[in-house]
């Protein structure tokens, strides 16, 4: 199976999102998480304001499993 290569994310592109959220009227922080994800996708996208995603998922992996607790692993 071919993939296709994988791009370096846009550097421009990046510094159009940061500039476009610096200019939103909104408190420092107040989008969390989803400023630095708008900022990646338009990284990733090499557009500033990034297209929406065609097809998004989300995936929770989580365990207790004791392991940790028992000192076997980090």
């Amino acid at each position: 199976m071919d993939l296709p290569a994988v791009t370096a994310p846009d550097v421009d592109a990046r510094r159009a999102a940061v500039a476009r959220y610096a200019e939103l009227a909104v408190a420092d922080g107040a989008l969390g998480r989803l400023a630095e994800l708008g900022v990646w996708l338009a990284a990733a996208q090499g557009v500033c304001p990034p297209r929406p995603p065609a097809r998004p998922r989300v995936v929770v992996i989580a365990a207790d499993h004791g392991i940790a607790a028992a000192g076997v692993s980090a």
